[in-house]
C-alpha cells in the first residue's frame, strides 16, 4: 500500500488519469467520489457515460471532443448542444452515429471532410452515389 500512497502523491495527476480509464472504475463510483480530481475526457471516454448521465449532471467539466466519439450519442444530443460544441463540431463528425441523412439535412453546420471521410458509416456507395452532384 505503501507504493500506492506514494504514486498517488507524487504522480497524482497521471494516476487520476489513468484511473479514470480503468474499466473497474464505474460511473457508480465516479458519482459518489466527485470530490476527486478524475480526468473528465477519460471518464467521458467510458461506454457507460450516456447522454441522460451528462445532461443530469451539467456541472461536471465533461469533455465534449471525447463525448462525440462515445456510441451513447446521438446526432440530437449534439444539436441541443451545439453551444458546447461551438468551436469543437467539427468532431461530431467522427461519431459513429453519424448519418449521411444528418449531414444532407444540416449542411451549413461545420462538418470536417476529413474526420467524416474516415467515418465508418460513410461507404464507397454513398462516396459514389454522391460524388458527380451539385
Amino acid at each position: 500500500m505503501e507504493i500506492l500512497k506514494n504514486i498517488i502523491i507524487n504522480d497524482s495527476e497521471s494516476f487520476w488519469a489513468g484511473i479514470s480509464q480503468n474499466p473497474n472504475i464505474s460511473w457508480e463510483i465516479i458519482s459518489k467520489n466527485l470530490e476527486y480530481p478524475w480526468c473528465w475526457e477519460h471518464v467521458s471516454k467510458k461506454k457507460n457515460i450516456t447522454p441522460e448521465i451528462v445532461e443530469k449532471h451539467p456541472n461536471i467539466p465533461w469533455h465534449w471532443v471525447t463525448l462525440c466519439e462515445n456510441i451513447n450519442f446521438h446526432f440530437k444530443v449534439f444539436l441541443k448542444n451545439k453551444d458546447k460544441l461551438s468551436k469543437w463540431w467539427h468532431c461530431v463528425s467522427s461519431n459513429p452515429n453519424i448519418t449521411l441523412e444528418h449531414i444532407n439535412q444540416y449542411p451549413d453546420l461545420p462538418w470536417n471532410t476529413y474526420i467524416l471521410s474516415a467515418n465508418k458509416n460513410i461507404t464507397w456507395d454513398i462516396i459514389k452515389n454522391n460524388i458527380n452532384k451539385d
